[in-house]
């Protein structure tokens, strides 16, 4: 026998009581996740050149939230946009929370809807799906900014018209067209003050006006 006194086994401290204040952080957490959700669909969507029509966050069993767009078809067909978009709101709320599994059970049955009609077989469906998982993952990290724009409108009002949308896009695009606007004059500036290439002669002209 051992002259060192045993170790105490460990024994799960007791949680605490489950409070009304751990029940609102619960739902907040859900909103945010919502809003990011269908922020992403929307950002997508507009990226890509479709309509924005609505969005919000509403509750309204068997959904949670809702993203609606218009791409430039009858309604009647499908394309690879609208699989990358269906694609595009797990990915948004997956790069909010990455710990939180994706509830979009309604994505999934519309992409696979869209894939059913899109392709012919099952291997050429899956090549599709792929290539459209990726490519939202990729747009959704180029239009972040887009994501966060929409998430913050949808959390303080619910509910967003295309109207409520353009204008909520309206600083991001303006942004953007500044940023490329800047880069545009220092990619100027450079070449500018750059030494010119040795093929290139400077030709002087004198016109005489009479």
């Amino acid at each position: 026998m051992s002259g060192h006194p045993e170790a105490a086994p460990d024994v799960d401290e007791p949680e605490g009581a489950f409070t009304f204040d751990d029940l609102l952080a619960d739902q907040q957490d859900e909103r945010r996740w919502k809003a990011f959700h269908e922020g992403g669909h929307i950002a997508v969507a507009w990226a890509i050149g479709a309509y924005p029509i609505s969005a919000d966050i509403i509750d309204k069993p068997p959904r949670g939230g809702l993203a609606v767009y218009l791409l430039g078809n009858d309604g009647h067909c499908c394309s690879v946009g609208d699989v990358t978009i269906c694609f595009a709101g797990p990915a948004a709320a997956k790069r909010h929370a990455p710990r939180r599994r994706d509830g979009g059970d309604s994505d999934r049955e519309n992409i696979a809807r869209h894939l059913a009609a899109l392709c012919r077989t099952q291997d050429v469906a899956a090549i599709v799906s792929d290539h459209c998982e990726r490519e939202a993952k990729r747009l959704v990290d180029e239009n972040w900014d887009a994501v966060e724009a929409i998430a913050a409108a949808l959390l303080e009002r619910e509910a967003l018209t295309d109207l409520d949308i353009a204008d909520v896009l309206a600083p991001v695009r303006a942004a953007r067209e500044d940023a490329e606007h800047r880069r545009q004059r220092r990619a100027w500036a450079a070449t500018l003050s750059s030494p010119l290439h040795p093929s290139i002669t400077i030709v002087e002209r004198t016109y005489d006006v009479r």
